[in-house]
């Protein structure tokens, strides 16, 4: 978005086009003599960081994202090799959430149900403490894919989810959200 925000109660994720010049062959399947042999293959992490050239010379680099690629694309006859990769939350779109019935419980812990049983790993999410605060009764939602479970947690609570640069996801409530100036 070209204010750099996520509307309020939403998600969002996100993807990436990755071109490489392929001059010399090395990422074409059949080079057996590659380094990369066997190794364009669909989720594979990739780490983007982007930066500017400073007048000294120096590229002050910025992570830019971690995302997971999907299938490459090397045409024999061509200088390049491609794909499009996908952050975290995408990820978490092709996985289905089987809710439990919870009683008495709170948003805080049903986002980290959610991400934890999505396979994810408490340095792999940060969920906003605020999430605490509110409280339900009852808990129960249709199977969805983890994505959408997170989606209406976070639409609950009018906070938002997405992918940081650092890959980390990161579930927002309200108080988090900057106001328009």
């Amino acid at each position: 978005l070209s204010t750099g925000s996520l509307p309020i109660g939403n998600i969002t994720s996100n993807e990436i086009d990755i071109r490489l010049l392929n001059r010399d062959d090395r990422f074409n399947e059949g080079n057996i003599l590659s380094p990369y042999h066997n190794l364009m293959k669909p989720n594979r992490k990739v780490r983007v960081w982007v930066g500017p050239v400073l007048p000294s010379g120096i590229v002050e680099y910025q992570p830019w994202g971690v995302f997971w690629t999907q299938e490459w694309t090397v045409p024999e006859q061509e200088l390049y090799a491609d794909t499009t990769a996908r952050d975290r939350m995408q990820l978490l779109a092709e996985s289905t959430y089987n809710c439990p019935l919870v009683h008495n419980t709170n948003l805080y812990d049903r986002a980290i149900h959610i991400l934890q049983d999505a396979g994810l790993v408490p340095d792999e999410y940060w969920v906003d403490p605020e999430l605490q605060e509110y409280t339900v009764e009852w808990f129960w939602m249709e199977s969805c894919s983890h994505r959408e479970a997170l989606r209406k947690v976070v639409e609950a609570c009018l906070g938002q989810a997405y992918a940081d640069r650092k890959g980390v996801i990161r579930v927002e409530g309200p108080s988090f959200i900057k106001k328009p100036e």
